[in-house]
């Protein structure tokens, strides 16, 4: 399973519960501010999603240079700074800035039937898509997400069409 977390409102009371091994932070997620700890310049909540128990194995990605990035460097940097280095253990797996690839619109590094799905949710309102989602869906170049992108997308997935974007005249 694989949890993906934008925008700044989410609290640690407010994490899923869910059996995710792979948690992505989007290049806009916001840590929220420290609230129990002000003595320290560490964020709690990114302490308590990177610091877990060894037998609770989670995967964290986010964005180099992101807001969450920025936060959990410098609780790696803690770490070594005591002498005792977790880096092994507070793995952070660095997506690419400019991975997009158009027609992923779940973000899973494939181009397929699910994406579609996704695209035609996307497009009828029936669910809310990140900045990054929103960049690959627009899959006939015209810089707009509606019924067009969805029926390219399904073009290029029978093979009607060689790639995407496909800019039609």
């Amino acid at each position: 399973r694989e949890l993906h977390i934008s925008g700044s409102t989410i609290r640690i009371d407010e994490m899923p519960q869910l059996p995710c091994r792979k948690i992505v932070f989007e290049k806009d997620f916001i840590p929220p501010e420290n609230k129990f700890y002000e003595h320290t310049d560490l964020n709690t909540f990114v302490m308590s999603i990177t610091l877990r128990s060894p037998n609770e194995i989670r995967q964290i990605y986010c964005y180099p240079n992101s807001p969450f990035a920025k936060e959990y460097e410098k609780i790696i940097a803690s770490t070594e700074d005591d002498g005792c280095s977790y880096a092994d253990v507070l793995k952070c797996n660095y997506l690419p800035d400019d991975t997009g690839i158009c027609g992923d619109v779940n973000l899973d590094g494939k181009v397929n039937l699910l994406d579609s799905v996704l695209l035609a949710k996307a497009v009828n309102g029936s669910v809310t898509v990140n900045d990054m989602q929103k960049k690959n869906m627009d899959c006939d170049g015209s810089g707009e997400i509606d019924i067009d992108d969805v029926t390219t997308l399904m073009q290029f997935l029978v093979h009607a069409v060689d790639s995407l974007p496909v800019k039609f005249e």
